[in-house]
């Protein structure tokens, strides 16, 4: 073979191409050098992309294959097109000129010289996938060219497209060239949080502070005695440092068990659907991750790939209903690319299938970081980035801890100064002991300041949400989802299988004039259509057109499961109730013209297209002469395609105006009525040449275009979509919170009105709404934007017959609105722009990877419950972190403040509360709060019986704010009076260890308690609302009231404690529960005013 020159001013010059034996493991290497010009090349290798500047005599280095004995393939394989032996592979010379495409590439990597040390020795299968790459990256024909094409690459991998891998082979080809799936991003480790939170700077100087109050403390006199105690100086020391380990292990602990189950979560996800490939000569499918190098794999429709590919098949190669892939992702402009057996065979790894797709096939030439997507995916690879709301709490966080910093300066100020004053003018004497415990205690003021639990209370909220959402039917693939999917204003949804049930049956269909109804024809009588009256003509010509026109590759016979969209499932069934054309025939219907029996070369298929609302094929004749064209259809739009139809004993008749009409009100009556999803079948003849395309032409042989000629009706089917029994309630639902609910759908308009009907859509407060708007596309489309958002989006109930673009420009317009949010559900390939453009996009679980792709959520069970699931959620997120928000500022502002009065209202000149207590009051406040507050189940009631919050709206709202106030500024209260009179009202010395013990103990008892004021957000909420879906904060709860009797009856010296008489521990339970009847009044105060 030899090429002069392309029209991309290409010149090579090349020989055949093949690889080695497989199993053989011969080692391949080869170069070619790249010729002057010049450009840039784009080299991949080491598995990313390399840059090098072509011009001035640079030489590229291609690896391929080394020429390799020629060897014969053994009888036991298939025949690879007419040649079954694989040749040597000789060298090739290939000028490449400045590449147009792709221009999302990797940045530069390595040195380049590095593809062909990849290609060396020892390297040959990576390095060989590694060219191949490369060249489907760039579209790089003429090296498609020196590889021998879809032919060279098939010997190259030892496979055959009717064969395809041996299942045998599998586990050495993905050991070989590489599994299908991208190495884990490095997770941190519990070792790595703990150092991570050990380098804090708060805690490095608490770290210091404490280390030197150990050894002060045994090396120089205590202040309060004057001598040196060895035996107890240690004690305070060391509790601040087991302290640090405690909060630092907790907390670190906890950040490890969440990051787990994000990953978890995350990796469900990513997850792409199954891939169906050849293996052994049989289709079947395969998890994404399970494809490997030499796979030969069907394009479907809505395919998200992950592998590069070759094509290998197309049934309608460039033209209408040939495969067309969506490569935006990769050149990063906007436009779909018709494929081509010739032209552009190259299927990209990163692009998406959005139309045709059957009868493609395609071979895998290189996976997982092998592949280009992989490529990039490795080397752009970041850190995981904070919510919204994080972010948010993370400032708030640092106000906070500003906040905080200044109690501590001042109130170390304090003590320096009260000390330096009783030095200089008492004749007091300096105690360096004394001046680190300051120190120490004006650092724990900052520890317990900052609130490091703000984000981590997100972090926990999110996990814990994510976790029971999935629960729910909700798979979670954007974190911020959570958090905006609580304030949705509008819910846009799909009607098949989200408000109706996944599975349609098909219970009614007309043909001669005749209506025949069954409540399931999958069940129904075998012989009930020859029954009906109508004629074995119309019968076959009936089953033809579903066989046909509903047919895939996966096709099994007219009998057999249908393995297609859910509307080829349910008209597949029609065999079921046919298996005999007529009472008297012997034999059971067989469909000779089905899929699986025709020549590649006897039909085209034309893919269902949401703007012509139809799929249709065309079929040569038994004679070769005559072209046969079935279609399938939305009912009314076929319908106006006709003027003949299918009479009695199944003879053609012109379709007059009666008859028109007699089927339109057949429509009316299957949609109406019945609320079926109505489909007409119809078809053409004419000869080879008697069709045109799209501008016209006449064509000689089959058209490239799905025709637009006149048809015969065939009959009319209606199909049955049971509407999900939750889905009334979920509606119900949603008004209460205040979410404007509409119905998208492709389906006729009355269709939809009698679904909506049937799930309380067009109803408000039991009776019929008389403002709702219901329109169909054609509509919808000739509507200014101005009119749609002044006259039709307030009160828009139903979009019927809409179109992808459709919902995008509904979407679009909804969010002219800044307070709406919008939430979209979609399930198709061409539904991403809607999913993308929505504040939150729903998917399908059995919709297409592209969907998927795009959306925030999945519905896995596609129920339109799960989205009002999803807002609750939502709600219920910010909820938690609003009630932690709120008990984590009322513990910062009294715990400063009062350190801060402590310190200089005695003579001894030493804070209340000791660095170890201050330590244990950060733990409570960040990480076991977190714990507590931040995953309490959703109370439905509340939660949806008011309207969504603002997009502005800020986190710490009124209620938050006199909450706040009120009880910070009583427990001020409450430890300064204990500080000036505990000690009288039980006769014990000023702050004596008895005495400080009381505050302490106070101090912690006012924080268990106002945990239950903490989760009241509201003036008419109540102590024991929800308290039984709170069990986990009751639990934690219970578990700080022990450990807080421990240490103050065991701690000691560790803790600074002394135990406490059943009268002092009374005494405070008394003083600490009446944070609750502060709370109480708090509520209604604010419910007065």
């Amino acid at each position: 073979m030899h090429r002069k020159q392309n029209s991309g001013g290409v010149a090579t010059s090349a020989g055949s191409c093949s690889g080695t034996a497989f199993a053989s493991g011969i080692n391949e290497s080869a170069s070619s050098s790249l010729g002057p010009s010049t450009g840039t090349a784009m080299i991949f290798a080491n598995g990313s992309f390399e840059s090098n500047p072509l011009g001035g005599g640079h030489d590229v280095s291609l690896s391929s294959p080394a020429a390799a004995t020629p060897h014969r393939h053994h009888a036991q394989n298939s025949e690879i097109g007419n040649n079954n032996q694989a040749t040597g592979f000789s060298s090739t010379v290939v000028n490449v000129a400045p590449p147009s495409q792709p221009s999302a590439l990797p940045p530069k990597v390595g040195s380049p010289s590095s593809s062909s040390t990849a290609s060396g020795s020892g390297g040959a299968p990576l390095a060989r996938t590694q060219k191949y790459t490369e060249m489907t990256a760039h579209k790089n024909l003429a090296a498609f060219d020196a590889c021998g094409r879809q032919d060279g690459l098939l010997q190259s991998f030892q496979v055959s497209a009717e064969r395809g891998v041996d299942s045998a082979a599998v586990f050495m080809r993905r050991h070989t060239y590489g599994a299908n799936i991208l190495p884990p991003v490095d997770r941190q480790t519990f070792f790595d949080f703990v150092k991570e939170a050990l380098e804090d700077k708060t805690m490095l100087i608490l770290i210091g502070a404490a280390v030197v109050s150990l050894i002060l403390g045994m090396t120089t006199p205590d202040p309060r005695t004057g001598e040196v105690d060895r035996s107890t100086g240690w004690i305070e020391g060391f509790a601040i440092l087991v302290s640090i380990v405690i909060v630092t292990v907790v907390s670190s602990l906890n950040n490890y068990q969440k990051q787990e189950q994000f990953t978890e979560l995350m990796a469900e996800g990513n997850k792409l659907r199954a891939v169906t490939v050849r293996r052994d000569g049989v289709w079947i499918d395969v998890a994404d991750e399970d494809v490997v190098v030499g796979d030969v794999v069907l394009l479907q429709l809505g395919m998200q790939l992950s592998f590069d590919a070759i094509l290998l098949e197309n049934s309608n190669d460039g033209g209408e209903g040939g495969l067309v892939c969506d490569e935006m992702n990769i050149t990063g402009e906007r436009g779909e690319v018709h494929k081509s057996l010739s032209d552009d065979p190259f299927i990209i790894s990163g692009t998406s299938v959005v139309e045709g797709g059957d009868g493609a096939v395609g071979l895998v030439v290189a996976v997982g970081e092998q592949s280009f997507a992989g490529a990039i995916s490795m080397a752009v690879r970041d850190g995981k980035k904070n919510t919204p709301l994080q972010e948010q709490l993370e400032e708030m966080a640092d106000t906070i801890g500003k906040f905080g910093l200044a109690a501590a300066i001042f109130t170390f100020a304090a003590l320096f100064l009260k000390e330096l004053y009783v030095m200089l003018f008492l004749g007091g004497k300096f105690y360096a002991m004394k001046l680190f415990d300051n120190i120490t205690t004006a650092v724990a003021i900052v520890v317990v300041a900052v609130p490091e639990g703000l984000p981590l209370s997100v972090t926990i909220s999110l996990a814990y949400s994510m976790r029971r959402m999935l629960t729910d039917g909700n798979l979670v693939r954007h974190l911020a989802a959570c958090e905006t999917m609580g304030g949705a204003t509008v819910v846009c949804s799909d009607k098949t299988g989200t408000i109706t049930e996944p599975n349609m049956m098909l219970t009614s269909l007309f043909l001669e004039g005749k209506t025949v109804s069954s409540s399931n024809f999958a069940i129904a009588d075998p012989l009930l259509l020859s029954n009906s009256g109508c004629s074995p003509a119309s019968i076959q010509l009936l089953l033809d057109s579903v066989a046909l026109t509903c047919g895939s590759k996966r096709w099994t016979g007219c009998a057999a499961h249908q393995q297609g969209n859910k509307t080829s499932e349910a008209l597949s069934v029609i065999a079921a109730a046919s298996q005999k054309l007529s009472p008297q025939s012997s034999t059971p219907y067989d469909a000779t013209l089905t899929l699986s029996q025709l020549p590649k070369n006897a039909f085209r298929r034309f893919a269902f297209s949401s703007q012509r609302k139809q799929s249709s094929i065309i079929v040569r004749g038994s004679g070769g002469e005559k072209l046969l064209h079935y279609v399938c259809g939305a009912a009314e739009m076929v319908l106006q395609q006709c003027n003949m139809y299918v009479g009695a004993n199944g003879q053609r008749s012109p379709l007059t105006a009666d008859v028109r009409r007699q089927h339109e009100n057949v429509i009316l009556d299957f949609t109406r009525q019945r609320g079926l999803r109505t489909l007409c079948l119809a078809f053409s003849e004419k000869t080879a040449t008697g069709f045109s395309n799209v501008g016209g032409t006449p064509l000689a042989d089959f058209p490239t275009h799905a025709p637009t000629d006149v048809l015969t009706l065939i009959g009319i089917v209606g199909l049955e979509e049971p509407v999900r029994p939750d889905v009334a309630e979920a509606v119900r639902s949603c008004r209460r919170a205040g979410m404007q609910v509409m119905m998208l759908t492709g389906d006729n308009l009355s269709t939809a009105v009698n679904i909506a009907q049937r799930c309380g859509m067009l109803v408000t407060d039991g009776t019929a709404s008389s403002s709702a708007v219901t329109l169909d596309g054609p509509t919808f489309r000739s509507l200014s934007d101005d009119d749609l958002l002044n006259d039709v989006l307030p009160n828009l109930v139903i979009l019927a017959r809409a179109t992808p673009l459709d919902k995008q420009r509904l979407v679009t317009l909804l969010k002219r609105n800044p307070a709406a949010v919008v939430a979209v559900t979609g399930d198709g390939t061409n539904d991403a722009p809607a999913l993308k453009a929505a504040d939150v996009g729903f998917s399908m679980n059995s919709g297409s990877d592209v969907a998927k792709r795009a959306s925030d959520i999945v519905l896995l069970n596609d129920n339109f419950a799960g989205m009002v699931k999803a807002a609750m959620w939502g709600r219920n997120v910010r909820d938690n972190i609003r009630k932690f928000l709120q008990f984590q500022l009322t513990v910062n502002v009294a715990a400063c403040i009062v350190a801060f009065f402590g310190a200089v209202m005695n003579n001894q000149n030493m804070s209340p509360l000791k660095p170890v207590q201050l330590l244990w009051l950060n733990l409570i406040m960040d990480t076991l709060a977190a714990l507590a507050l931040a995953t309490e189940l959703p109370c439905e009631r509340v939660l949806l019986s008011r309207s969504p919050e603002p997009k502005d709206a800020p986190i710490i709202n009124r209620y938050m704010w006199i909450n706040v106030t009120f009880q910070s500024t009583f427990q001020l209260f409450v430890q300064v009076v204990l500080l000036a009179v505990a000690h009288r009202t039980f006769s014990v010395e000023y702050f004596s260890i008895e005495h400080l013990t009381i505050v302490f103990n106070v101090f912690v008892l006012l924080q268990v308690f106002n945990f239950f004021n903490a989760r009241i957000l509201s003036a008419d909420g109540a102590v024991l609302d929800n308290l039984a879906n709170s069990q986990t904060l009751l639990r934690i709860v219970l578990c700080i009231a022990v450990s807080q009797v421990v240490m103050v009856e065991y701690g000691g010296k560790f803790m600074g404690t002394t135990p406490l008489s059943l009268a002092q521990w009374v005494y405070c339970i008394v003083v600490g529960s009446s944070s609750l009847l502060v709370g109480w009044w708090t509520r209604w105060l604010i419910a007065a005013v």
